[in-house]
């Protein structure tokens, strides 16, 4: 990446922009951790700059890239139609057991390590011997990564705390 390519990330940074795009468009693989690193330098030779960027970079998704809801062509089959007190009916349906994800998708010849969701992009990375998942979110730049056992554990923290604070999750 060229020093005009990192100056361009900063002013699209000033004005408003998604710098994290951009740094996309130049083939940055991760470009999170290019922006973190455009901003450390720029902190260190341009303090007065560094000052006016955001804390937080705003994610903006264009309209073509947000899904819509899919339904189903036909409806899918009942089971049990009970009415219920009060008037309401009860329906049941039959809903096939999910398999077991046990690897990473592979289409194609090709391993597919990362996905995006209305909340994120979460990325596999294995590093020696372990499984990591990094969870960028999509309306700021920190990223989150953790291994499977930490994710479990961060999972059953969660609900617990949750449960302290009277929200079932």
């Amino acid at each position: 990446m060229t020093k005009d390519q990192e100056n361009e990330a900063v002013k699209i940074a000033l004005d408003g922009g998604d710098p994290l795009t951009f740094l996309e468009k130049c083939g940055i693989e991760n470009p999170s951790q290019k922006w973190y690193d455009i901003k450390t330098a720029v902190k260190e030779t341009d303090p007065d700059t560094f000052a006016k960027l955001p804390l937080r970079i705003q994610r903006k998704k264009e309209p073509a890239e947000l899904k819509k809801a899919e339904i189903p062509e036909k409806p899918l089959p009942v089971q049990d139609l009970k009415l219920q007190p009060g008037g309401n009916y009860r329906i049941s349906v039959e809903t096939p057991e999910a398999p077991k994800i046990c690897k990473p998708v592979i289409y194609d010849g090709m391993i597919i390590r990362e996905v995006e969701s209305l909340f994120g992009r979460l990325r596999r990375s294995d590093v020696h011997g372990s499984i990591y998942l990094d969870f960028e979110p999509t309306d700021f730049a920190d990223v989150l990564s953790y291994t499977v056992d930490q994710w479990r554990s961060f999972f059953r923290d969660l609900k617990d705390c949750a449960a302290i604070l009277g929200v079932e999750l």
